[in-house]
């Protein structure tokens, strides 16, 4: 993943996108909303306290910390090593739990997150804050398709 501000590169981090079963939505998504400490919840899982979550779709995927898909390295505790090295989430980005604290602490709600090349469907408009993928000459008719 790479961070940049005002189109230049502030910083790149290992990630761990979704796996062939749960893929992450490609396109352009919006921090929707953001959380310290919160539940989560799916197909195998239950996990009361993910931390530095960034919402991006209503569906659930989320920037986050994800300790339990690391080894070797601060704050990472789990048997695999995924992160950087190979997509096994459920659709979220799972992070280092120091880059998810890092990106909690720079990124604002509003902000945009763009996935050019995940491995899942394209966004959709009622998917999240979906508007960035509309095309702009489509964004201008205000949804007005005309025949000529």
């Amino acid at each position: 993943m790479t961070l940049k501000v005002d189109n230049q590169v502030e910083g790149r981090y290992a990630v761990s996108l979704g796996a062939s079963n749960t893929p992450t939505a490609r396109g352009t998504k919006v921090v929707m909303e953001k959380g310290l400490d919160i539940r989560m919840t799916g197909p195998g899982y239950d996990d009361p306290h993910v931390k530095f979550t960034q919402r991006l779709t209503y569906g659930g995927e989320y920037l986050h910390a994800a300790p339990w898909n690391c080894t070797g390295r601060p704050g990472c505790a789990g048997p695999a090593n995924n992160i950087g090295q190979a997509d096994s989430s459920n659709g979220c980005t799972n992070l280092r739990p120091g880059d998810a604290e890092k990106l909690y602490g720079l990124l604002r709600i509003g902000d945009i997150v763009q996935y050019p090349d995940a491995n899942g469907p394209a966004m959709t408009m009622g998917a999240g804050y979906g508007d960035w993928n509309v095309p702009w000459s489509q964004w201008l008719t205000g949804g007005d398709v005309q025949k000529i």
